[in-house]
């Protein structure tokens, strides 16, 4: 496996190929394969997520959904069996009652009001049609997902939440070595930010928003 790590291309260069390398290559947003050959269909800069996930990040704003990716969404309403949840996209998802949530029967119906913060993961994903979400993990329990309580919600830049759920997220293990906090960050360009005090949360998401183009140096 053969990938150009940090290389700007564009649309229609080869970013990588694949070989007979064990485990399964990911490809996400901007990339297709053709053969063994992996090309690029937008232009920005090969991304990589350890073991094998690679993917182009650009300056877009608007985000394209993509399976398997974890977004904050923010609940509008109910469309018959599902919620409609606005994950800043082209379309707004739809968040089914009884696939979408952990342990709900089918006489159920989860209490999820107008407004409410969701941190979820895409399930299904296509520009022709409403994308779906899930707030359980691919084994079918919550773990990491559910309702988001408290706290702030942010928007970021989409290459600054993808840089935090690297395997480096540097300015998150520095604030967390001095203020206990939670957080979920949302590949859509949302964050939420809990802490102790709402001047600690502030504090917390003003650093983080501050250190996309700084280096290690300067956010200490």
């Amino acid at each position: 496996m053969d990938f150009r790590v940090g290389a700007f291309v564009l649309p229609g260069e080869e970013v990588g190929t694949i070989g007979n390398e064990r485990g399964t290559v990911e490809i996400s947003i901007g990339l297709m394969q053709n053969g063994k050959s992996i090309v690029a269909t937008k232009a920005g800069y090969v991304k990589h997520l350890a073991p094998n996930r690679f993917w182009i990040e650009s300056t877009q704003k608007r985000y394209i959904p993509c399976i398997e990716e974890m977004v904050i969404g923010v609940a509008l309403d109910m469309r018959g069996e599902a919620f409609r949840v606005d994950i800043g996209g082209p379309l707004c998802a739809l968040l089914p009652f009884q696939t979408g949530f952990e342990s709900i029967s089918r006489k159920q119906r989860p209490n999820l009001p107008t407004g409410s913060l969701v941190y979820a993961r895409v399930v299904q994903a296509s520009k022709d049609i409403e994308p779906e979400i899930a707030c359980v993990a691919p084994s079918g329990k919550a773990e990491i997902f559910g309702t988001l309580e408290g706290g702030f919600m942010v928007k970021c830049s989409i290459g600054l939440a993808r840089k935090l759920l690297s395997t480096d997220p540097f300015v998150l293990d520095l604030l967390g070595r001095k203020i206990p906090f939670e957080i979920a960050i949302g590949v859509n360009g949302r964050l939420w930010v809990r802490s102790e005090t709402e001047e600690n949360t502030i504090i917390i998401t003003n650093t983080i928003l501050k250190s996309e183009f700084l280096t290690h140096d300067q956010i200490q």
